[in-house]
């Protein structure tokens, strides 16, 4: 490099103009004639602007021969951005001038120096004519020439293999955005996604914890007398005791021992209801299927419509160490008097929860009825696995051995008497998990909820708010022009009006361009601003702002899928629009808040790693272009300092 700059310190050179040096000619043969670009065609439409390729094309006439061997510029005559091009190609705009070389000359040394060259005017005149081909640049021999572009292309060629590989993982990251973007938001997907997060159908998710009193009505047994026989002889009405229970189950109709009407005190005790041994053997429990009354060392528990009762005898099996604990000393004998009973606290979800954890159980308890063939520690395995579950499943304590394994006893009932005093609890989503755990154990699968597909007009409108221009600026007006294609958002506008008013759009709004809708301009606002009626503004109604995210409704809208569908039903050749009352029509999967919240999470890493890539050019080839300019500069000013 150093020799070069030696032998440039000396060197002869001429002032040409340009238009001596380069001939041009206008792009119209090789306009397209339509902007149905798709990118499974062959031939790029370019524009010299940061865009270059403007989509693909299957015209085959008049396209540009570009090659290696006769290559071209194409110059923007009103930005002077200019490309070397060679390769077939085609352009749509008419604004260009195609350069090509006249003898003698290295076209390529032209191209580097005239990149050198400020151009811009603020003039809106064609800038070939009237300025561009006018200016006079250096050329040497063609020796020295050939040597100068060789230097810089060898510059060229590191940012150009950098830029290469950066689009290459740009196209791979944003092939794979658009795979899971498509996969995320079909609706198979989100039907599953909403069987593993949703889990059921319900959409009470909070636990009560009410006393006993509350949710059912309390009455204490009794024995009638003995010695008269009015009350036992030839009895009709069932009369239960420990004994039954042990002896026949914990599902009664019939009693060993029964009286006459005559011993009932006031009403016979109504039948699906609960008996709960409360003195001496505390907790014991069966359920009742007829009329009947029982000793005083029972108590009967007669649940209200809130309460699945087979999930209150869950609860007493699950519950001795509470019953214990509220039960007080008589003698030797332990007692839980009535008020003391009707004070126990009991968790009490909604009743579809109650029905699904009573179904895992009574599947979990058939099976421990069925272990006679099993061997001891299968049978023990299977009993450990069940009482686990029926903790679990009964305490909607369910974080303890997850969060950590290590918290003391001391730690964990304190925790549980905590939790027993807050009025109510929201259900936890690991409960679920254990939930759904427990019935797989079992062979059980419950029904999931179908996610609903609903139509853009049900959940959303296009804003008819106004806001005045005197509350706009660069930042917060948006229009086609600086909204980004390929959904990249949005830039600073070069344009901001300063009289009238215009569409206005909030935070959480989703605008999306409606001119050339294959352009895929979309943005998720994050502030107050304006538009024009060339940018459709969507707003949430207010009536689904429970049932839609704005995130999610942006993830939907910048699907392939919508704009698929917008470009299918967009309206006008040369410019079209999308159909907004088509638009409207579009209908969207809408799973549960916490299914949208989980598939936007997953769906904003991958725009991420797509955006901070293109965004953001790496360190490496913002180097390597400032090495080229820099060099660049030194070869063609020929020795002489700025």
């Amino acid at each position: 490099m150093s020799k070069l700059m030696d032998m440039l310190k000396d060197v002869e050179i001429e002032w040409v103009k340009l238009e001596d040096l380069i001939d041009y000619e206008q792009p119209n043969n090789y306009r397209v004639s339509s902007t149905n670009y798709k990118d499974e065609y062959k031939t790029p439409v370019l524009t010299p602007g940061k865009t270059f390729i403007l989509g693909y094309t299957n015209e085959t006439e008049g396209i540009y021969k570009a090659t290696k061997e006769h290559p071209v510029i194409i110059f923007d005559d009103f930005t002077s951005d200019l490309r070397w091009i060679d390769f077939d190609f085609k352009v749509k705009s008419s604004a260009l001038k195609f350069l090509t070389p006249k003898e003698n000359i290295n076209f390529r040394y032209c191209y580097h120096y005239m990149k050198m060259i400020d151009m811009t005017t603020e003039e809106h005149s064609r800038l070939w004519i009237s300025k561009a081909s006018q200016i006079k640049i250096p050329i040497p021999s063609i020796e020295i020439q050939n040597k100068i572009v060789e230097t810089l292309d060898i510059f060229t060629k590191y940012v150009t293999e950098l830029q290469a590989e950066l689009q290459a993982e740009l196209q791979a990251r944003s092939k794979q955005y658009s795979y899971y973007r498509n996969l995320l938001l079909s609706e198979q997907y989100l039907t599953r996604l909403s069987a593993e997060l949703d889990k059921f159908e319900d959409e009470e998710r909070e636990v009560v914890w009410k006393e006993l009193g509350e949710i059912s009505n309390l009455n204490g047994g009794y024995t009638p007398k003995r010695s008269n026989d009015e009350y036992w002889k030839n009895g009709t009405v069932p009369w239960f005791t420990l004994k039954d229970i042990r002896k026949n189950g914990d599902l009664l109709t019939r009693s060993i021992e029964a009286i006459t009407e005559k011993a009932v005190k006031k009403e016979l005790y109504p039948e699906n209801s609960l008996i709960l041994s409360t003195t001496a053997t505390i907790g014991e429990v069966a359920i009742i299927k007829s009329p009947y009354i029982c000793n005083q060392q029972l108590t009967s528990i007669k649940p209200n419509d809130e309460v699945n009762i087979r999930y209150l005898y869950y609860y007493f099996k699950n519950s001795t160490n509470e019953l214990i604990n509220a039960s007080s000393s008589s003698g030797s004998v332990k007692i839980i008097n009535q008020s003391n009973l009707k004070k126990l606290k009991i968790p009490i979800p909604p009743l579809n929860i109650q029905e699904k954890v009573v179904q895992v159980l009574d599947k979990f308890q058939s099976l421990i009825a069925e272990t006679s063939g099993l061997l001891p520690k299968e049978r023990e395995q299977r009993q450990k696995q069940y009482e686990y579950y029926r903790n679990k499943l009964l305490s909607f304590d369910i974080n303890d051995d997850i969060m950590n394994e290590n918290r003391t006893e001391q730690n964990r009932t304190e925790q549980n008497r905590t939790l027993r005093e807050q009025y109510c609890t929201l259900i936890p989503a690991a409960y679920y998990d254990v939930l759904r755990e427990a019935a797989k154990c079992v062979g059980i699968k419950f029904k999931t909820k179908k996610v609903d597909k609903i139509d853009l007009n049900t959940l959303t409108s296009y804003s008819s708010d106004k806001i005045d221009a005197s509350e706009l600026d660069a930042n917060n007006y948006i229009g086609v022009a600086n909204l980004l294609q390929d959904k990249m958002g949005k830039e600073k506008s070069e344009y901001v009006p300063d009289e009238g008013s215009y569409t206005m759009f909030n935070s959480g709004d989703v605008l999306v361009g409606n001119i050339r809708p294959y352009l895929r301009k979309i943005w998720l606002s994050d502030t107050v601003g304006g538009t024009n009626g060339d940018v459709l503004v969507f707003q949430i109604n207010s009536s689904c702002k429970n049932q839609l995210s704005s995130e999610y409704l942006y993830q939907v809208l910048a699907s392939e899928k919508f704009f698929r569908y917008d470009i299918k039903h967009s309206r006008g050749a040369k410019m079209p629009r999308g159909d907004k009352k088509k638009i409207m029509q579009y209908e969207i999967p809408v799973p549960s808040q916490k299914v949208q919240e989980h598939v936007v999470s997953i769906l904003d890493q991958f725009e991420t790693l797509v955006n901070d890539l293109q965004k953001g050019l790496p360190r490496e080839i913002e180097l390597r272009q400032k090495q080229y300019e820099y060099y660049r500069n030194r070869l063609l000013s020929f020795g002489r300092e700025e």
